[in-house]
């Protein structure tokens, strides 16, 4: 079976992956998700198309009174896939919320 390249790229970097539906239940994209080593963040990528994919870091707990709530607590990139996919297969790790993707 082959992989899509980006695909094996971030589950090389030790991401997860589920189906994204739409409003409709239609599985139209993927996400990506992974604990950081300490699990004090969780890494997310949302990827709906080769040029259109968006990743950001999110806290460890919800606050499940708003569920709903937005909880991005670092930065959000959007980016092509391949680039997004690349640049965390080269360990490129989130730095403190607000900044962004660093070597």
């Amino acid at each position: 079976m082959s992989t899509h390249p980006d695909v094996e790229r971030l589950l090389r970097a030790g991401f997860g992956v589920l189906p994204l539906l739409d409003r409709d239940g239609v599985d139209h994209a993927l996400q990506f998700w992974r604990w950081g080593s300490d699990r004090q963040h969780l890494d997310v990528v949302a990827v709906f198309h080769e040029d259109y994919a968006v990743a950001t870091r999110l806290p460890p707990q919800r606050m499940w009174e708003s569920p709903l709530m937005p909880m991005a607590r670092g930065p959000v990139r959007s980016m092509p896939f391949e680039p997004l996919a690349v640049a965390f297969e080269q360990r490129f790790q989130w730095s403190p919320p607000g900044d962004h993707l660093r070597q």
